[in-house]
């Protein structure tokens, strides 16, 4: 029975990343995934972005370089153009594996009543070598509501339908806008799947966000402990509960795979790796 490809679409974010994008861009349509609608959302970048993006441009179905008010909004932009049955987003640093749209269009199909899933995200460098690889485990709620969080946004993917149970990403925040947004699919009590296969990469560099840190990280913590009552502050996580998390992890062997991982997949190319 030949697959009926469900329409995927992936929105990009992206801001003066030209010494990242093209590698993001053809992450993207060199998948060769068939029924594929790819939006790039640029901020209006003075780099050499403008060029990397025209000259994908027949490949890419939308795009628009224009001031904004930051990466949400950014991302929220491609979202209300998106037509797609699955979603995702994936920024203009970051990268998508090859053969992840086959192996997340096949689950969905499988899987009709799941709404969110999510797969391992592995870590590059700048120069796009290996680092490492993060084998999470299916991400729970119970856990997450005590500041225990497993889940890269690299490597979610859901049914456009989830925006009308829980609308778009919260434009207040900045940095922490995908844990929010996560926050509130375990809110909303669709089911979550997971998939055991890497899906996407996140670029370990000295300008990301995670590096740079700083106040927009303490202001959108703060606004999470606040909107929640204190639930999901990864700062007061609790520690029985961390420590029964770890010992988890080490019943499934999930360690045990980063480590087999590292020694094998350490300091090689990711174009060398596929799934």
């Amino acid at each position: 029975m030949e697959l009926n490809y469900p329409k995927i679409s992936i929105i990009t974010p992206s801001f003066n990343q030209g010494q990242f994008l093209e590698e993001t861009i053809l992450s993207v349509i060199n998948q060769n995934y068939p029924n594929l609608e790819y939006i790039i959302i640029d901020g209006g970048s003075t780099d050499k972005s403008i060029g990397i993006i025209k000259k994908y441009e027949k490949q890419i179905n939308y795009w628009v370089s224009e001031r904004d008010n930051g990466q949400s909004e950014a991302i929220n932009k491609g979202f209300k153009k998106a037509t797609g049955d699955i979603i995702g987003w994936l920024n203009s640093d970051d990268l998508v594996i090859q053969g992840a749209f086959n192996a997340i269009a096949k689950y969905f199909i499988k899987n009709p009543d799941t709404i969110f899933i999510n797969g391992y995200t592995l870590r590059i460098d700048e120069e796009s070598k290996i680092l490492f690889n993060n084998h999470i485990m299916r991400q729970n709620s119970f856990f997450s509501k005590h500041g225990i969080f497993n889940v890269a946004q690299q490597s979610m993917f859901w049914r456009r339908e989830l925006h009308d149970k829980i609308g778009l990403l919260n434009e207040s925040f900045h940095a922490e806008m995908d844990k929010e947004f996560l926050i509130r699919v375990f809110e909303s009590k669709v089911k979550i799947g997971h998939i055991n296969k890497t899906l996407g990469a996140i670029r370990i560099h000295n300008s990301t966000k995670t590096k740079v840190g700083g106040l927009i990280w303490e202001n959108d913590k703060k606004k999470i402990k606040e909107m929640y009552n204190g639930k999901y502050d990864d700062g007061n996580r609790s520690q029985i509960y961390f420590y029964i998390f770890i010992f988890i992890k080490c019943i499934k062997l999930k360690y045990l795979q980063d480590i087999i991982f590292k020694l094998i997949w350490k300091g090689k190319p990711i174009s060398s790796y596929s799934i």
